[in-house]
């Protein structure tokens, strides 16, 4: 079947994910083996650069932030590609309107579809004005997308304006769909998806969706429901450039059957109906839904100012399932200092496990990351058979280690990767936004210019002429880690 609108380049002229030190499986660097099977290396994807017993640079104009990562089978081939969304232009040397795809089994870049059909009875075409993509998750074997989306029609008289909050791929047309009509409610964006008990929910700063009055939360199953009456409350005052909703869902076994738990900036759960409801207690950033009533998770999290309890400015970002060695438990990321039953500081990560709370503390007695830092993504993964919770977000030093914006955690000690997500080149405070893991690969995503290699460890001669010095890899929002395997 002929693909539309799709834009590719061939690994064969040069792959846009490159750094290329894998040729074809992990491993193999150049035209040899890494003998060590502890190295790991970043390989940056927007400014390129291919081995050919040397390094060659190929720049591209990647822009801004990746947002999202997932796997999807988008061609319907049978294997898996790994998409990336966010706010970008270009990504691999291919023009994009923010959903990229890379293919491992063929070092193929290729950009998605937005399409339109013309109204009916008229000749004019919707086209996309403006859209801000933040999510992308695979639900009853579609690939969904989730931000904030308008669309213009031009007509003879007149300018007529659609905004929506999600994207449905069709597979048989090969581009975006358009739907959940968010009418004159233009400050609506979908943050984060989830599937729980069959539903597809969707996070964010949300007001009103078709016929559905929401707050911050609702679920599509086909067609829309409330999830209650939402998340929300009157904040006193919100920190600057800080926006109050849903920012994680993630679903976790606590022993006792699943529940889904909601993390963002807000004040309360709220159980009831739109305009008829009660506040949850002690629901501050984080709470439990069993898919019928909200309940506290022991009392959720406060930012403490000079003042006392701060609860306006206190935000979860990342939510994750890990089994640090005591089983598995509910690793809680964002921008926060302590919990409201746990009356220690936890610099903004924590741990429960469906009956306590729990700081992360090294054999140092160094707890989570630095005070001032803030936690965006926690990815757990195995990578060289050594599973981790991965963490990214802004912050300098984990454990009271220098790791720039990204770290890993053993269930015990905290370890850098390489030297980090930096910048560079004065474009601003770096971050890592999402970080996924692929096989025995991360793929960062986030706003930052260089990703660093700690080469002090390369056994081999690929890497001699660098004597021992860290090598930058300029990338610009998306990197990739490699644990090499021989």
């Amino acid at each position: 079947m002929k693909r539309k609108n799709i834009l590719s380049i061939k690994a064969a002229v040069i792959i846009g994910i490159s750094f290329i030190l894998i040729q074809s499986g992990l491993g193999v660097v150049g035209n040899g083996n890494f003998s060590s099977p502890s190295y790991s290396i970043y390989d940056a994807i927007n400014k390129c650069y291919r081995w050919d017993n040397d390094f060659n640079d190929y720049p591209t104009t990647g822009f801004d932030e990746v947002r999202d990562i997932v796997e999807f089978d988008i061609d319907n081939d049978g294997n898996q590609e790994i998409i990336f969304c966010g706010e970008f232009d270009e990504i691999g040397g291919v023009s994009s309107l923010g959903v990229s795809y890379w293919d491992p089994e063929t070092d193929t870049w290729s950009s998605l579809a937005f399409e339109f059909p013309y109204l009916e009875g008229e000749m004019e075409q919707e086209t996309i004005s403006f859209m801000l993509i933040y999510t992308i998750e695979v639900y009853n074997s579609n690939l969904y997308i989730g931000g904030h989306f308008e669309t213009m029609t031009n007509h003879p008289m007149y300018v007529e304006f659609h905004r929506y909050l999600m994207g449905i791929w069709d597979q048989t047309e090969e581009h975006f769909e358009l739907f959940g009509d968010i009418g004159i409610h233009g400050g609506s964006s979908a943050w984060t998806m989830k599937e729980f008990q069959g539903d597809l929910y969707i996070g964010g700063r949300i007001n009103w969706i078709e016929d559905i009055n929401a707050r911050n939360l609702i679920k599509y199953n086909g067609g829309w429901s409330a999830v209650s009456a939402g998340v929300g409350g009157q904040f006193i005052s919100l920190p600057a450039g800080a926006s109050d909703g849903v920012y994680d869902l993630a679903v976790y076994d606590d022993g006792n059957g699943e529940d889904l738990y909601v993390a963002g900036m807000f004040r309360h759960a709220l159980e009831g109906s739109h305009w008829d409801y009660i506040e949850i207690p002690n629901t501050y950033g984080i709470a439990r839904w069993d898919g019928f009533s909200w309940s506290s998770v022991d009392g959720g999290l406060v930012d403490p100012d000079p003042e006392g309890l701060n609860l306006d400015s206190a935000a979860v970002y990342a939510l994750s399932v890990f089994d640090d060695g005591s089983g598995p438990a509910l690793f809680v990321g964002g921008d926060y200092y302590e919990l409201v039953n746990l009356p220690y500081i936890v610099n903004h990560i924590s741990k429960w496990d469906g009956n306590n709370w729990y700081r992360l503390i090294d054999p140092n007695g160094n707890i989570g990351i630095d005070q001032y830092g803030l936690i965006y993504s926690l990815e757990a993964h195995n990578i060289g058979s050594r599973y981790a919770l991965y963490v990214g977000g802004d912050f300098t030093t984990a454990g009271g280690k220098t790791v720039n914006n990204i770290a890993k955690w053993n269930g015990n000690k905290w370890t850098s990767l390489g030297l980090g997500i930096c910048d560079r080149y004065g474009s601003g405070n770096p971050w890592v936004k999402d970080i996924y893991g692929y096989n025995n690969q991360l793929f960062v995503g986030g706003y930052f210019d260089t990703a660093y290699n700690d080469c002090k460890s390369c056994l081999n001669y690929q890497f001699s002429y660098y004597n021992s010095r860290y090598h930058p890899v300029e990338s610009y929002t998306v990197a990739r880690w490699y644990f090499s395997i021989k």
